[in-house]
């Protein structure tokens, strides 16, 4: 599963969305998906020096695949994935809080 879908069945579950009808269920979660793969995008940046940045910046224009992308920032970036998990559990507390 990518991650993209990944954060969009954690928020379902987590935020009991699935008791809305279907066409607010989607429009929520592509917000909310939007919001937190932006946190994770400038999370990364800020924990890549220049150097890696601009290599991230030229995977993504020659269109590497998710997986090429997770294998850079895994290997760039100490405990990426649990980067990843602490920003989603930090954006379903802030949406309980709501």
């Amino acid at each position: 599963m990518d991650q993209q879908n990944q954060i969009q069945q954690e928020l379902m579950k987590e935020l009991g969305l699935e008791n809305l009808p279907e066409d607010k269920q989607q429009e929520l979660i592509a917000t909310m998906t939007e919001v937190v793969l932006k946190r994770i995008f400038a999370e990364t940046l800020e924990k890549l020096n220049d150097e890696d940045q601009e290599a991230y910046g030229q995977m993504i224009d020659k269109g590497a695949s998710p997986d090429e992308v997770d294998k850079f920032l895994g290997e760039k970036i100490p405990n990426y994935e649990q980067m990843i998990q602490n920003i989603i559990i930090s954006f379903k507390e802030e949406m309980k809080k709501n």
